[in-house]
């Protein structure tokens, strides 16, 4: 068993997923987050960069994208799976570790089904409980298994309440906050939270309006990652906006970790 990548004791990072990019081959991806001063990129190289999973890469392409990586000094912070944990077998599971572990991501992200009736949270409980267990018994390392808030469970006050220790939190800022869970209460997670992806959305008469700058819209992200640093937040924080708000998101990012060091 390969255990995750420690998360280096030196604040957040900033990171971008592929999908800021989907006309992008990863050297081109590669050579933006350069430019730009980013800390790592997180890929869909399967998915060909859009937005989705990574549930399948080939070897080869495996190969060539971690020895990139390494001659870049980039990392992936993490490896998205569609993978429900307590519900996928685990044969599927153990598969994309060895992609996280190929990549060196320190994480894989997955999610939780929660049914909206005829199963009660402590049942769904019972179901994770008994598939981590497996897992390990496996040989899994469970600490790189993040689940990502995500509709019923997207407030983290739901989410961390299902999954046990070691397993971590992917915590998506857009859907705790518009489920109607303040960014504070989110926080209080930590040290669980082992990801975030950072997004900005701005309230509407036809909606959530994505098309806003990344410190712009109707979340408080400056304070948001200024608390991050402030509870010792070490993971990476990972640009997730439309394309058309990428490169200015990637900078605003860049930037705030800048002020912060």
């Amino acid at each position: 068993m390969q255990a995750a990548r420690p998360i280096a004791a030196k604040g957040w990072r900033a990171s971008f997923l592929s999908t800021l990019f989907p006309s992008h081959d990863w050297s081109s991806l590669l050579r933006v987050a350069t430019e730009l001063g980013a800390d790592g990129i997180e890929p869909r190289i399967g998915a060909g960069h859009a937005h989705g999973v990574e549930p399948e890469t080939d070897a080869l392409l495996l190969d060539r994208s971690r020895s990139a990586l390494a001659g870049d000094a980039l990392e992936v912070p993490c490896l998205a799976t569609p993978f429900r944990l307590g519900t996928t077998e685990a044969s599927v599971f153990q598969r994309g570790m060895a992609v996280r572990r190929a990549l060196g991501a320190s994480g894989m992200r997955v999610f939780v089904d929660v049914p909206s009736s005829g199963t009660s949270d402590a049942e769904l409980r019972r179901q994770i409980d008994a598939a981590v267990l497996a897992l390990e018994r496996l040989g899994e390392d469970t600490s790189s298994i993040w689940v990502e808030n995500h509709g019923a469970a997207s407030q983290l006050s739901r989410l961390e309440a299902l999954i046990p220790e070691p397993v971590g939190i992917v915590w998506d800022i857009g859907h705790s906050v518009s489920a109607g869970e303040a960014w504070q209460r989110s926080l209080e997670a930590l040290p669980r939270i082992r990801h975030v992806h950072v997004k900005n959305w701005q309230s509407s008469d036809r909606g959530w309006d994505r098309n806003v700058a990344l410190l712009d819209g109707g979340f408080a992200i400056a304070s948001i990652l200024t608390a991050l640093d402030d509870r010792a937040y070490c993971g990476f924080v990972s640009a997730e906006v439309i394309p058309e708000r990428g490169i200015e998101a990637i900078k605003a990012l860049v930037e705030q970790r800048k002020l912060r060091d």
